[in-house]
């Protein structure tokens, strides 16, 4: 599926896309959700994404878009997905709209209306449906929580991909690139005796940089 998104996304297959898509009654946008636990590497692929296609991402802060006041959180969604819609229309490079964390605006909706919070996150949802109908660009979602997921919203992704854990060979890869002081000895003993996420090896490689300031060398396996 990413090596079918990786072509799909060129900028000439894209565009082809999206006007095959027009002709049948749709506005040619593509909607993408990425899932998995914490650290495995969800953003990563978008960058990887972006980067080998020459596309650009627009990062959206949904804490910003929340707002105390009745009505200003939907004004504000749209503003986002207007202005999105705005860039790609003036720039010759496409971009990408990324909502990181999705279930903070896309969570499962209390289809029983009780009270004014009810009904406020029932306009939210509805209002970013509405976006998600209209989009004629790529929107890509990342979460840690797929089941918190209104099924309104994953019914709306064209794409639905799991990112696990890395595997041995993957694990091995990613310590060599980042904690490059390790033999193939010491990496394959790391490999086989910790279940590690992408993430946790960059924070490990992280503090491998701050002890090399301090102790003014590499600490040992």
């Amino acid at each position: 599926e990413l090596n079918i998104l990786q072509t799909l996304l060129k900028k000439d297959n894209f565009a082809e896309y999206q006007k095959e898509m027009k002709k049948r009654g749709n506005n040619g946008g593509i909607t993408i959700l990425f899932y998995g636990k914490s650290g495995t590497g969800k953003n990563s692929i978008v960058n990887a994404l972006a980067k080998s296609n020459e596309i650009n991402i627009l990062h959206a802060d949904l804490s910003k878009l929340r707002d105390m006041y009745y009505g200003n959180t939907e004004k504000n969604i749209k503003s986002l997905f207007f202005d999105y819609e705005k860039i790609n229309k003036e720039s010759t490079n496409q971009t990408l709209l990324l909502l990181n964390e999705c279930d903070a605006l896309l969570g499962k909706r209390n289809l029983v209306i009780q009270e004014r919070h009810d009904m406020s996150e029932a306009a939210i949802s509805n209002v970013l449906l509405e976006m998600f109908e209209i989009n004629s660009g790529i929107i890509i979602a990342t979460t840690n929580l797929e089941q918190n997921l209104d099924p309104a919203f994953l019914r709306r992704f064209n794409f639905k991909i799991q990112v696990g854990h890395p595997n041995r060979k993957a694990v091995k890869s990613i310590l060599k690139s980042k904690l490059d002081f390790l033999n193939d000895n010491e990496i394959s003993r790391i490999a086989d005796k910790y279940l590690l996420t992408g993430g946790q090896i960059e924070n490990v490689s992280n503090k491998c940089i701050i002890n090399r300031i301090i102790t003014k060398s590499n600490p040992t396996v």
